[in-house]
């Protein structure tokens, strides 16, 4: 049977809150050795927007993203604020995000993001929204994307061919998928 490793001591090395810190950790492992060199990073948890208009295609994003120094195609994401649930945060990205109001938004699950080293957590959401967008987009200063619809076969080929890269966005399209044959 797996055992659960015992957290024996977290300690803080590294603090930019509210967007991210990270402690140094020692366990206690389940073979009885202690290991003392765990990094464990924070970060505020978020949400992945699956949208789809209502002739079934899927609007996503193309953005930069310095981690990987390329533009990146993606689900409408962001993270969620102290004070907000977590589809109340959906709605907002996807608003800011792309000017499209969520008709309506259905939870789909939850992912860890990077399991191994940070306890952050993805909420995934099906948004149904119009044929155009609602309003004009309010990026933040270091946003620059574009988003765009295409038809569910178009996005098929594009996982298929390597063009979506996110993992992510491709596990919240997963789920979309899943749901959306389901209700079929």
């Amino acid at each position: 049977m797996l055992k659960k490793w015992k957290l024996i001591s977290s300690t803080q090395v590294f603090n930019a809150a509210p967007y991210i810190t990270i402690d140094q950790r020692k366990y206690l492992l389940p073979n009885g050795s202690k290991g003392d060199s765990y990094f464990h990073l924070n970060r505020p948890d978020f949400v992945l927007i699956v949208a789809v208009n209502e002739n079934n295609q899927f609007l996503l994003i193309k953005q930069y993203r310095r981690g990987v120094d390329d533009h990146v195609i993606e689900v409408p994401a962001g993270w969620i604020d102290k004070q907000e649930t977590p589809q109340q945060a959906a709605q907002r990205e996807l608003l800011e995000e792309t000017g499209y109001q969520a008709k309506e938004i259905i939870p789909l699950g939850e992912i860890y993001a990077m399991p191994s080293f940070s306890s952050i957590k993805a909420f995934i959401f099906l948004a149904k929204i119009a044929n155009r967008p609602d309003q004009e987009i309010a990026t933040e200063a270091d946003e620059n994307l574009t988003s765009r619809l295409f038809t569910r076969e178009k996005l098929v080929k594009m996982i298929a061919e390597n063009k979506i890269k996110s993992m992510a966005g491709l596990s919240a399209l997963n789920l979309a998928f899943h749901e959306i044959n389901r209700a079929e």
